[in-house]
């Protein structure tokens, strides 16, 4: 198993088991930011989403929000409400129902290469520009 493959694992595995513990719901009075997840596999299982708010949770692979949705699309689509700043976004498919990755998905990253850290990751969220983060299953 090469290193990708392996920090991918680590990261995907941390979302899965620490995703009940943190509260799914968002702020109400927050940035609508609409979420596409593309290239889901259909009826091949659910889809997490994990979303950092920080440097902090990101490098810990605590996710400060999480979601899970159904597949019954070949595109997933959350809308939530967050406060202005700086997020990564971590998404992964259960293809098998065993709870560990199998097509993954990052904010800036396209596939190929190491998907690198917070810095590389984080997306700017503020109310002046398009919140639409759109990330394709690899």
């Amino acid at each position: 198993m090469n290193t990708l493959s392996i920090f991918l694992a680590i990261v995907l595995i941390s979302c899965v088991f620490l995703m009940p513990l943190v509260a799914a719901e968002t702020p109400n009075d927050g940035i609508p930011v609409t979420v596409t997840v593309k290239n889901v596999t259909l009826n091949g299982g659910k889809v997490f989403i994990a979303i950092y708010n920080s440097e902090k949770s990101h490098k810990a692979e605590v996710p400060d929000y999480g979601f899970k949705e159904e597949d019954t699309n070949n595109t997933v689509s959350i809308t939530v409400s967050l406060p202005a700043g700086e997020y990564a976004f971590a998404v992964f498919q259960d293809t098998n129902n065993n709870e560990v990755k199998e097509p993954v998905a990052l904010s800036n990253w396209s596939g190929k290469g190491l998907p690198g850290g917070w810095d590389k990751q984080k997306v700017q969220i503020t109310g002046e520009n398009n919140n639409n983060i759109v990330l394709q299953l690899q």
